[in-house]
């Protein structure tokens, strides 16, 4: 597994927000697009289920 690079900009989520809505929070910190910042520092820049069903190894990589 590739470990992603710390970002150096990140809000804190809120209380009861998705996935995707922090995601997108953090992507605009960097001038971002949700797809942009996956593909980027994660290796996957697709954004399907984000909030239903995210892979696991997004969540690896995130926590």
């Amino acid at each position: 597994m590739r470990t992603a690079p710390l970002w150096p900009l990140y809000p804190a989520p809120r209380e009861g927000e998705t996935l995707c809505s922090w995601l997108n929070c953090v992507a605009l910190c960097h001038y971002m697009e949700v797809p942009e910042l996956l593909e980027h520092d994660l290796g996957n820049g697709l954004v399907d289920d984000l909030d239903a069903a995210p892979p696991m190894a997004l969540l690896s990589m995130l926590s």
